[in-house]
């Protein structure tokens, strides 16, 4: 009897852990960074006056709520969702609206440290294969069969008949190179790393309202002048306007644009904004830089048009002594949109440093090189600065590259 009851009791508990394995609702994926100093607006400290782990929670679960001992804090800093998490802890209580569960962590929770969260639902086939486990037997291997390569044309693009037709916009070749990106002075350019770009060519001077005339027959801009910088534009529209003029020079168009998503093929040899690691190597002089805070100079008033106390507006474009390479207005006059997502860690975790495209996460876009209406420091090649992409103002405009060998 004895024997029986142990077996029952061995069964029941079987029973009960596979049902609570089947029954698991939320996946969670952590990653650990041992490389971030947490920003002074991320530091926490929990109720032993310990300073907290922090989570950014990734997830397209909606209206998630987190509690437990573990939370000692949660909130929202430039536009991302943060859990402070007490130090030693190995779990927390995540509800849905429907259901509370606990969900282990697989770690134990360090102090100062940042993390990133992913959270999702169990598919059913991952739920059910939490509870199966590989038979210990002698596996028949079966030998695979030969690999077969499929041949593939090479792409041969179109033949245009408007390809050796004189270009919509005066453009300078920036020849690749490497560089040292960013700036210790600020947190969100820090560390300085060493970055390789490709060759590429970029506008001379800001669009000007002439060319966005030309090409989008409308004039958003406030302060009106054909020879001024567009301006009031916003992300969106430069991206717009980028593939309108791709098919004014016939060259292939490089954004896909659904909606507010916006897709770039970075083979295409059409027009597009300038990447933020692109835009600084340009500014910077490229692989022949300068050691000039203000592109070519480091008097403001010799390279920008910018407040001072006493701009009240964009000037013509190209009024101020060039950089390096030849550039105008890379500082001053309008902030210029970069294809990038901002994201104030982002060369914290940069693992990509070939022709770096930029944060994949996130909603703002990055805006560089000040404007008008900019103080000083917002002037500096280094400085980062981000709008929401759908914002537009009479202080951002743009300029456009391509890596068409065409142009």
């Amino acid at each position: 009897m004895k024997m029986r009851f142990g077996l029952c009791l061995y069964f029941v508990s079987q029973m009960i852990f596979a049902v609570s394995v089947m029954a698991q609702t939320f996946k969670m994926e952590i990653k650990k960074y041992d490389d971030i100093i947490l920003h002074t607006d991320l530091r926490k400290l929990d109720v032993n006056n310990r300073i907290c782990g922090v989570f950014e929670v990734v997830t397209r679960l909606p209206s998630l709520q987190f509690s437990g001992s573990a939370v000692s804090e949660q909130g929202r800093y430039n536009n991302k969702f943060y859990l402070f998490i007490s130090p030693g802890s190995t779990y927390m209580e995540i509800y849905d609206g429907n259901r509370r569960e606990t969900v282990e962590f697989g770690q134990n929770i360090e102090s100062d440290m940042f993390y990133t969260v992913n959270i999702s639902y169990y598919t059913d086939a991952e739920r059910r294969s939490l509870t199966q486990t590989e038979p210990e037997i002698e596996k028949i291997i079966k030998p695979e069969p030969p690999k077969v390569t499929p041949v593939r044309e090479p792409y041969i693009p179109p033949k245009l008949e408007t390809a050796s037709k004189e270009k919509s916009v005066d453009m300078i070749l920036v020849s690749g190179g490497t560089f040292a990106r960013g700036d210790s002075r600020y947190k969100d350019t820090s560390p300085i790393n060493k970055v390789e770009i490709s060759s590429f060519y970029m506008t001379r001077k800001e669009i000007t309202q002439e060319l966005w005339k030309k090409v989008m027959k409308d004039n958003p801009s406030i302060f009106k002048d054909d020879d001024k910088p567009a301006e009031n534009i916003t992300w969106n529209q430069a991206v717009e306007f980028c593939n309108k003029l791709s098919e004014l020079d016939g060259l292939r168009k490089c954004y896909t644009i659904i909606g507010d998503f916006v897709e770039c093929d970075w083979d295409a040899n059409g027009y597009r904004l300038p990447t933020e690691a692109e835009w600084e190597y340009a500014a910077k002089g490229g692989n022949v830089p300068d050691s000039y805070d203000f592109g070519g100079s480091d008097r403001t008033d010799e390279t920008a048009v910018y407040q001072n106390g006493k701009m009240t507006s964009t000037e013509k474009t190209g009024t101020k002594k060039r950089n390096e390479l030849g550039f105008l207005d890379m500082v001053g006059n309008v902030y210029e949109w970069c294809w990038d997502r901002y994201d104030p860690y982002y060369y914290l975790r940069a693992s990509i440093l070939q022709d770096p495209k930029g944060y994949s996460d996130g909603y703002n876009r990055v805006i560089r090189g000040g404007s008008w209406s900019s103080s000083k420091e917002e002037l500096c090649l280094s400085k980062r600065s981000f709008a929401d992409p759908k914002q537009s103002g009479n202080h951002i405009g743009f300029r456009v590259v391509t890596k068409s060998v065409n142009y």
